[in-house]
Order: structure tokens, then sequence, then C-alpha cells
């Protein structure tokens, strides 16, 4: 992931997934969404799910379940825009340290990720 904006009301980053996908979370405090910019990713929100080919927009209330993948077997590379902000920019460079999973949790909880 490359940060491209970290302020208190949004964080930007641009992102690529392969063949790993986020654990399901869901955010009590802000927005996530996602702009395809190529490939195809696979969204699950709740209990629905959308296959968003380059040019989609999706867009995750606060408290609603989520993950994502890479869909039609290649990689995607797409925005992940957080409203507000809650520290989205510490959240990645907390991500980028090694960590065992009660540092990692703690990373998480910190930035308002929690495990669905």
């Amino acid at each position: 992931m490359t940060l491209l904006a970290d302020v208190e009301e949004i964080g930007i980053a641009e992102a690529s997934i392969g063949r790993d996908s986020p654990p399901p979370h869901l955010h009590r405090r802000h927005v996530e969404s996602f702009y395809v910019l190529e490939g195809w990713i696979t969204f699950t929100a709740g209990d629905r799910q959308l296959q968003a080919p380059a040019g989609s927009w999706v867009q995750v209330p606060p408290g609603v379940p989520h993950t994502f993948s890479s869909s039609r077997g290649r990689s995607a590379r797409f925005l992940d825009v957080h409203t507000p902000g809650c520290g989205f920019g510490t959240f990645l460079r907390g991500l980028r340290d090694p960590h065992d999973d009660g540092e990692l949790a703690k990373v998480r909880a910190a930035f308002d990720q929690v495990p669905a």
C-alpha cells in the first residue's frame, strides 16, 4: 500500500491485492470506500457479495462486516478511502513492522478495525 493522504477528515491509500485477503472486519466510526483502478475485486459486505470491475466505487458503512479479494485469478489495484481517517496512516505504518497476534490486534483496535 502507498499512503496518499492522512488527515483527520480522510485517509487514502493506493493498494493492490493478489491472493491474500484481509480478514473479515468492521469499522464502528467510519466509512470505508474503494475505487477499483485495475482488475476485478470481489467484495463481501454483510450478507451481500459484489463483483466490481475497474471503474467501480464500493462504499461500506460503519458497522458492516466486510472483506474483499481479487477475482478472476488476477491481481487488482484500487484506492482505499477512509472517512474520517481515524488514524489510517498510523495503522498502515503499524502493519509494516512484524507483530505477534496481540500487537497486531492493538494496531487494528487503535484504527477502529474490529474482527467480524
